[in-house]
């Protein structure tokens, strides 16, 4: 059985959040908005909104960087073995395990209620509240407040909610 491990994924993905904060600090920011695909391609993209009003409109989609992307091809091979008929097991960042069924290409309803993005998604918002909690932000603010958000590439998980921007979600 295939498995995903999203405390390990966690580990990598807090490292290249520190990275990309440490370039981060001489800029203004409105924003940190991290993207990521679980469904065509693995990986996690960090985006900074330089813009001097952050909206949650996508605009990170067009910005992306191929050198900037942080890879998770194991993502994508774990989807395909799904695809192949074999369970995935997902250990969840708050440690628990879960099976993920196997998908049927005549079925794609079975993917609308897939929980890989979700738990990804998760892990992601863990990650940044960590951070947030552990002070790696705390330059960033200093020109001005900072949201944080997280988006599924193809819209199947995001935070904060759309009333929640501005307030849940500040770095």
């Amino acid at each position: 059985m295939p498995e995903i491990n999203l405390l390990q994924d966690a580990q990598i993905f807090r490292a290249a959040l520190e990275r990309k904060v440490a370039e981060f600090q001489a800029d203004t920011l409105s924003a940190i908005e991290v993207g990521y695909d679980c469904d065509d391609q693995g990986w996690i993209y960090i985006h900074a909104d330089r813009r001097p009003v952050h909206e949650a409109d996508g605009d990170w989609t067009i910005e992306m960087e191929e050198e900037e992307i942080v890879a998770m091809e194991h993502w994508i091979e774990a989807r395909e073995a799904r695809y192949e008929g074999e369970v995935l097991s997902v250990r969840k960042i708050d440690g628990t395990a879960v099976a993920l069924s196997a998908l049927d290409d005549d079925e794609l309803e079975h993917e609308e209620n897939d929980e890989l993005p979700a738990a990804i998604g998760e892990m992601i918002r863990s990650v940044l509240f960590e951070a947030k909690a552990d002070g790696l932000f705390k330059p960033l603010t200093e020109k001005g407040p900072v949201q944080l958000g997280v988006e599924e590439y193809n819209g199947a998980w995001s935070w904060p909610r759309q009333e929640e921007q501005g307030s849940a979600n500040l770095a």
